[in-house]
């Protein structure tokens, strides 16, 4: 099987398109910026994509009206197997609201 190669020039090139890689690269495009988006494998089936809803529902607080940004740090912090940096993760539910919602009205 012999692949093709394309040559593709960018300003910016994001690799990951989960909620950071997804906000890397809106915020480079809205600095006109020419930006590509790479990913593993099909977009929204692969990696987090796929697992946004479930994902950020805590935060969010739509899916039950009990949850609530420290049910999300919980959630983030158990099923990251307590790998994560969990300073970084407090410091991104002080104001997750404001930024799901920007991309929730994005798609």
């Amino acid at each position: 099987m012999r692949l093709e190669l394309r040559k593709i020039s960018c300003d910016v090139l994001v690799v990951g398109t989960g909620a950071a890689g997804c906000s890397a690269a809106i915020a480079a495009a809205e600095r006109t910026c020419k930006v590509v988006l790479t990913n593993k494998g099909t977009f929204g089936h692969s990696g987090t994509t796929c697992l946004g809803g479930a994902v950020y529902a805590a935060a969010l607080g739509h899916a039950d009206p009990r949850d609530a940004p420290e049910y999300h740090f919980l959630d983030t912090v158990i099923e990251g197997r307590y790998i994560g940096n969990q300073e970084l993760v407090k410091t991104s539910r002080r104001r997750p609201r404001g930024r799901f919602t920007i991309w929730n009205a994005m798609g």
